[in-house]
């Protein structure tokens, strides 16, 4: 898998978004760029979103929940 694009990350719900990172397909660093890009997107069309200052913040490895049903 590429970068994520934009119609890949609105179809995925937040478990799908950590079965990619996970996986090792995305890191968090490039799910974050996109859901950016989506947030500036329905600000365009909505108008409301006020705070726009947010830093990111380094995600830890093994910080991510487990999925239904795994062992590891």
């Amino acid at each position: 898998m590429g970068p994520l694009e934009l119609h890949e990350y609105t179809g995925l719900d937040a478990v799908g978004l950590s079965e990619l990172i996970r996986a090792g397909e995305v890191t968090a660093t490039e799910v974050e760029a996109v859901a950016r890009v989506a947030i500036a997107q329905a600000d365009a069309d909505l108008g409301a979103l006020t705070m726009r200052t947010a830093t990111t913040v380094p995600v830890r490895s093994g910080c991510l929940p487990r999925a239904a049903g795994s062992s590891a």
